[in-house]
């Protein structure tokens, strides 16, 4: 096994009580460092994360 995400009980429960996902409701938390660490790892080293967003590009307004 190469990737453990811990369970965090707590840390789930509040960020549904803030109505947001994990990463966002607490980004430094341990099962978010092993989410973005499997990330990485699946995409690739020299992935970087893109500036714009996925709806962005897709309602682009034509030049």
């Amino acid at each position: 096994m190469d990737f453990l995400i811990p369970a965090d009980p707590k840390s789930v429960v509040l960020a549904a009580k803030q109505g947001k996902p994990l990463p966002q409701a607490l980004p430094a938390s341990k099962p978010v460092a092993q989410i973005r660490a499997l990330a990485q790892r699946l995409a690739g080293d020299n992935a970087k994360p893109s500036k714009s967003s996925f709806w962005s590009k897709l309602v682009r307004k034509p030049s």
